[in-house]
């Protein structure tokens, strides 16, 4: 990115969004984890002939549907804030008005690529790549739940590195009052967490 563009971004702007952004992943993932908590209740006592009977089940399908929905949700997102460029909301331009975050940005975006989160979301998502033929499909890339959790905690860490350095001393206790909120959702998930930077 040019320097001059760089230095135009303003960067409470930048870190709020960023950190509104990071919100609606978390409360993505707590939908997605009542969703795994609930399939798991229901599932867990099923003989193999009686989960195949469920799949015929309006209801059924409808939790895997939502569940599916979500995952590609939170992929979709975590794979666009480890993006380089200069015209999205991402990890990099943060790490480049705010110094010494370069290692922590590289390792979070290494996460993402090693996993497969831009493939899957480039190729099967979003802004799908189009093979040229039906022989060039392929399957979806599988991405474990606990993997998914994994990019979600970089994430949130690499967030807090920033408003550590940009907020400061109460930053830390700005996310664990967040945190206790989490489930709570009278509030969206990107307000509460952008208006987090006006607590200073």
């Amino acid at each position: 990115m040019g320097k001059k563009i760089l230095e135009r971004i303003d960067i409470e702007n930048l870190i709020t969004n960023l950190r509104g952004e990071v919100g609606t992943v978390i409360e993505s993932w707590t939908l997605l984890r009542e969703y795994h908590i609930l399939t798991n209740q229901l599932t867990s006592n099923m003989s193999h002939s009686q989960y195949k009977e469920n799949l015929r089940n309006s209801d059924f399908k409808k939790r895997h549907i939502i569940k599916k929905k979500l995952t590609d949700d939170i992929i979709s997102k975590l794979s666009e804030l480890a993006q380089e460029t200069n015209n999205t909301l991402n990890f990099y331009l943060a790490t480049q008005k705010i110094t010494n975050l370069d290692s922590e940005f590289k390792d979070y975006k290494m996460y993402i690529i090693k996993n497969k989160f831009k493939a899957r979301r480039n190729e099967f998502i979003s802004h799908k790549n189009l093979p040229l033929k039906w022989s060039g499909h392929k399957a979806a890339y599988s991405i474990p739940y606990v993997i998914i959790v994994k990019a979600i905690v970089k994430a949130i860490i690499l967030m807090k590195e920033i408003d550590n350095i940009y907020i400061g001393k109460n930053a830390n206790l700005n996310w664990q009052i967040l945190r206790a909120s989490r489930y709570n959702y009278e509030v969206a998930a990107r307000a509460r967490y952008m208006d987090m930077s006006f607590i200073k």
